[in-house]
């Protein structure tokens, strides 16, 4: 069954759907901060429950899509893997004062809900960038949210409330995906051709390699490269005006704009014109006016920018939404583990310059038809 089949036989509008999906993320990731960051008052315990809890909910997305792929499993639907993983977030979060067995829970239960909803929203329908970056954008902001509330006046006791009323909002989102998501996680595209040992791959090719099979690899190697790269910068970048709570806010509100704007230029120009021109600007506005607060927040917003187009970029060149998502998640686990990077600000713009460069291989076969019916 379709996606258009669902909207029709359920009334509900694409900008329902999307609105859903984005909710249900943006309160995914708030409550998850909130969980985390009012937990303990010990700053190494925290750090070392982050690593964990982005280890599990950024790497085993792709791990999921992969094994459903390879496994052919197709009675799993999105609805169905999306109402488990909120159930798991939610039981996380009652046994707070357990702090490995909550950041275990959270961690796969955030990737279920991910890689459920996040492969649900890409196959929207035509304007698949639009509703991936309005899906992120709300994860962004929430989970600033939750880290600058966790941190603050809804510290440890504090915060137990309202984590208790959100867990039982989770398994309500939860829910809600089960109920508007699309079936068959895995399916694979029904326009995407089948190419000789790499079935999952169609679309696009790196410009600079001889044999078909290794460019399709290549191509996805070079978005994946570009991809981790830019989550790279955002969670290392320089930012010494980035003080206090309310900057803080305002540039996870920017980056949130970023995503969803980002994402709406790429249904109308395609993923390359958006990517080369976000990396470029990012390079020149972190990494030449590193202090400056405007600059800053202008970089975060372009910053923010270039996430859908990749998103789209690998569904095109993947072609299954579900690994595409989970590739995408994946490669901000190397981004993860790196913060606290201490570069100077030249190195931005020489990273984004060879990021365009790397893009400029990747030859879209058909660029302004990304819309086409997964």
């Amino acid at each position: 069954m379709t996606t258009q089949a669902v909207v029709s036989r359920t009334g509900v509008r694409w900008g329902t759907l999307t609105a859903c999906y984005a909710v249900v993320h943006g309160l995914g990731e708030f409550l998850t901060a909130l969980t985390l960051f009012s937990m303990t008052s010990s700053w190494t315990d925290l750090a070392l429950l982050i690593v964990v809890y982005n280890a599990l909910a950024f790497g085993c997305p792709l791990l999921i899509a992969s094994f459903l792929v390879a496994s052919r499993i197709e009675r799993i639907s999105e609805g169905q893997m999306g109402l488990a993983g909120a159930v798991l977030m939610a039981t996380g979060m009652m046994v707070a004062q357990l702090p490995w067995a909550c950041v275990v829970l959270l961690g796969l239960g955030s990737a279920m809900l991910h890689i459920a909803a996040g492969t649900a929203t890409l196959k929207l329908g035509s304007r698949k960038g639009t509703a991936v970056g309005v899906f992120e954008s709300t994860g962004a902001f929430g989970l600033a949210l939750g880290g600058v509330l966790g941190l603050g006046v809804w510290h440890q006791v504090a915060a137990t409330p309202w984590i208790g009323l959100g867990a039982l909002v989770m398994v309500i989102g939860g829910g809600a995906v089960l109920a508007w998501g699309t079936p068959a996680v895995g399916a694979i595209a029904a326009d995407v051709p089948s190419t000789s040992g790499f079935p999952a791959f169609a679309r696009t090719e790196l410009a600079l390699a001889p044999r078909p099979g290794w460019a399709l690899l290549g191509a996805v190697g070079l978005l994946a490269l570009i991809s981790v790269v830019r989550a790279t910068i955002g969670l290392t970048a320089p930012s010494p005006w980035k003080e206090g709570t309310a900057l803080i806010l305002v540039a996870a509100l920017a980056v949130a704009l970023g995503r969803a704007v980002g994402g709406i230029i790429t249904d109308r120009w395609g993923y390359r014109l958006p990517a080369l021109v976000g990396l470029l600007s990012v390079g020149i506005f972190l990494g030449l006016f590193p202090t400056a607060l405007g600059a800053g927040l202008v970089g975060c917003f372009l910053l923010g920018c270039t996430m859908a187009p990749l998103i789209v970029a690998l569904v095109d060149t993947i072609g299954r939404p579900s690994l595409a998502f989970g590739m995408a998640q994946f490669c901000q686990v190397p981004a993860a583990i790196l913060v606290g990077l201490v570069y100077p600000s030249w190195v931005i713009i020489v990273l984004m310059a060879i990021c365009a460069l790397l893009l400029l291989a990747v030859k879209p076969l058909s660029d302004r038809r990304i819309n086409a019916p997964l």
